[in-house]
């Protein structure tokens, strides 16, 4: 976010949504951390796919989840319709009467508006981030 504080409008304005994709969403942390991590592995983003992998694991995802993520896989039905959605919004910027209502057996509205604006905002931040040269910071040995 160091990036972001050098325009401060843009950081002013962004933050807001900022705080309700990531606490204030009606998404579980599970669900959320799919979201994102499909986004990030699809927008070639190192820096969020590296950050989230950590919130990934924090929320319960194992590694064989998290790398099967990257393989937009899953076995479990419910988690495969979000990347799915995930997907579908990226190659179309939209999903299909059939995709909301799959969606609909697990989500209700609040929580599918919450899903596309996840995607969505993490869609934002992987282009920003892309252009911007931002990589995942390297950690220092212990």
């Amino acid at each position: 976010m160091s990036t972001l504080a050098r325009h401060p409008d843009l950081a002013a304005a962004y933050m807001p949504l900022g705080v309700h994709l990531n606490f204030r969403s009606t998404l579980s942390d599970r669900v959320r951390e799919l979201i994102i991590l499909r986004v990030a592995h699809r927008r070639r983003s190192d820096y969020i796919w590296s950050h989230h992998q950590r919130s990934a694991t924090a929320v319960g995802l194992s590694d064989t989840e998290i790398e099967a993520i990257r393989g937009g896989c899953l076995p479990d039905l419910f988690d495969q319709a979000v990347l799915d959605a995930v997907d579908e919004l990226d190659d179309s910027a939209g999903l299909t009467d059939h995709t909301w209502a799959a969606l609909s057996n697990y989500l209700d509205e609040q929580q599918r508006m919450d899903l596309v604006f996840t995607a969505g905002g993490y869609t934002l931040l992987a282009v920003a981030y892309n252009t911007f040269g931002i990589e995942p910071e390297v950690e220092a040995p212990r």
